[in-house]
Parts: C-alpha cells; structure tokens; sequence
C-alpha cells in the first residue's frame, strides 16, 4: 500500500473514522478512539497521519468543518445550530475555526455559495 499502511491496520482504524463521522456532534476524545481501536493515541494518530496526512484531531475538525459546509450549503439552518450540530460548544468557537480552515466566516461562505447556485 502506498501510506505503508497494512490491511490489518486500515481495518482497526476505520472503526475510528467510522465512528468520528456518525458522532461529529458528539465530543470526540483521540483516547476513546484509540481504545475503541484497540491501539494507542499514538499508534491511532500515526495512521491517521500515515492515510491523511494531518493528525487525528486535525481529523476531526476537518470533518466538522466538511459537514458544517454542507449544511451551510444545503440549509437554512442558523448558524448556532450548526455549530452545535458539527461538535461546537458555541457559535464564537465555530466562527472562528471555520474562518481558520476555509478563510471566511459561515456567513459569508452561505452567502457566497448562494449566489454560486
């Protein structure tokens, strides 16, 4: 495999990845992942490192701000309640990680997608 990563691996680690997608709105803990897993934090961070190139808790948000931006595209939900939907304790935390990870605030990327459609 390219990442160097063997099949048993990918199998231990999916249950995580599958795990993180279902519960995005949930705290997830690099710890109850890894024990899920049956490896390490560090073993688990390694893997995640060695498929996507950042580690897990970059992840993490990564797939929060995916599914923040699909909900911001596809409804007309506030703003709060999407922060809380992808795993934000509050909407000043999500603004700020969103203009972060895609440049703009999740106002302005509604916005801009709207004029998109």
């Amino acid at each position: 495999m390219q990442s160097g990563l063997e099949t048993r691996d990918l199998d231990q680690v999916s249950g995580a990845l599958a795990h993180i997608q279902e519960n995005l709105d949930s705290p997830l803990r690099l710890g109850d992942l890894a024990e899920m897993t049956d490896l390490s934090n560090y073993q688990l961070d390694q893997r995640i490192r060695a498929l996507f190139g950042i580690s897990a808790g970059q992840y993490i948000t990564r797939c929060r701000i995916e599914q923040a931006c699909h909900q911001l595209e596809r409804t007309e939900e506030a703003i709060g309640f999407i922060a809380l939907n992808c795993g934000y304790s509050d909407q000043s935390a999500f603004t700020r990680q969103f203009g972060l990870s895609v440049g703009m605030t999740p106002r302005a990327y509604r916005e801009s997608n709207r004029k998109r459609e």
